[in-house]
């Protein structure tokens, strides 16, 4: 069996470069490793992604979301809150005994395949142990390709994270602390996200928004990283809200154990992470280590972000949810098995 399994869905265009260029300099032997790239433009993309799969000599396997299970609020894409069905589909077709969970765009640094197996293959007292570490967000804006359309994504609102340590709450992404205008913006950016799509305008960015493609010789530390390190954090043992899934690991038995993510969300006070984690803890007893030597660089292009359409107000379901170290969650409706689902797919 392969040892790790990296997932990472995507609804956008570009970004297999990034994501390509960081796993063809893993240190990790690339037989140990796979990609499974759960991908909404599949159809788009499948012969870029066979191309540079042969061409970084990488194990791919490249999927479209399965078309099965709850949606949360309503179906559609995994930009419209199928991310856990996303994830869900990753988890079937994932071959290793490990399954690390990023988002696209991601760049990893050399060491960050490796550095995972060796945290899950330690003495950790036994147990269920999830390892997460620190995302390096990279300044885009001067990379973005010239003709790139910005007609949605917080750069449509003049929203430049790279002006902040933290953009969390500069003037510029006020929209989204109200609730009607961020779901309105969501809706309108959505709309036109999907226009270019259709008619074709976002092809020639299919494989990379950027003006030169990143390859596994581009140096990165040429670029800008506006927020390297969560220094609020220590090391060791912490709270299971900081399992964002954006460089977090787990033992595919564990999430098999628990049938994966909850699609419907129904049974949590907070978005898919919480979710997750929650119910790691709660049921397998989970303990979650945040280790700051791994890291990714994210490459998050702010002129393509499309919002998931999430209706619950997120800070106040945290408010909640961190009230305590665990969380009584509803029993979780009926899903489909996911271990059966992968032993038949993958003949384990």
């Amino acid at each position: 069996m392969t040892a790790i399994s990296v997932i990472v869905p995507s609804n956008r265009v570009g970004g297999c470069d990034v994501l390509f260029a960081g796993l063809a300099n893993q240190t990790l032997p690339r037989d140990q490793f796979e990609l499974v790239f759960v991908d909404n433009l599949h159809t788009k993309r499948e012969s870029l992604v066979k191309d540079y799969a042969r061409e970084y000599g990488l194990q791919v396997t490249h999927v479209k979301p399965f078309d099965i299970g709850t949606y949360e609020n309503h179906g559609g894409s995994v930009a419209n809150g199928c991310y856990q069905r996303a994830l869900n589909t990753g988890i079937v077709h994932s071959r290793g005994r490990v399954v690390v969970i990023c988002c696209d765009f991601t760049y990893f640094a050399s060491d960050f395949l490796k550095l995972h197996l060796s945290f899950h293959d330690g003495d950790h007292g036994g147990g269920s142990v999830c390892m997460f570490g620190q995302i390096w967000s990279v300044d885009l804006v001067p990379l973005i390709h010239p003709n790139w359309p910005n007609c949605y994504g917080w750069g449509a609102i003049g929203h430049n994270p790279a002006l902040y340590r933290d953009a969390t709450h500069v003037p510029s992404y006020a929209p989204w602390l109200d609730d009607g205008r961020r779901l309105a913006l969501i809706e309108k950016w959505s709309a036109q996200y999907m226009k270019d799509l259709r008619v074709g305008t976002l092809d020639p960015w299919m494989w990379s928004v950027f003006g030169k493609p990143i390859t596994p010789s581009t140096d990165i530390s040429e670029f800008r990283v506006w927020q390297k390190d969560k220094t609020q954090y220590s090391p060791g043992l912490q709270h299971h809200q900081l399992a964002n899934l954006k460089d977090c690991s787990f033992a595919t038995e564990d999430l098999l154990a628990i049938g994966g993510l909850n699609e419907a969300m129904d049974g949590c006070h907070g978005h898919q992470d919480s979710e997750l984690a929650g119910r790691l803890e709660q049921q397998r007893k989970t303990r979650f280590w945040y280790v700051p030597m791994s890291r990714v660089y994210l490459f998050d292009p702010h002129y393509l972000t499309i919002v998931r359409s999430m209706e619950r107000n997120e800070s106040a379901n945290l408010a909640i949810y961190n009230e305590g170290w665990t969380t009584d969650f509803k029993t979780p409706i009926a899903q489909w098995d996911l271990r059966t689902k992968r032993k038949e797919l993958l003949c384990l």
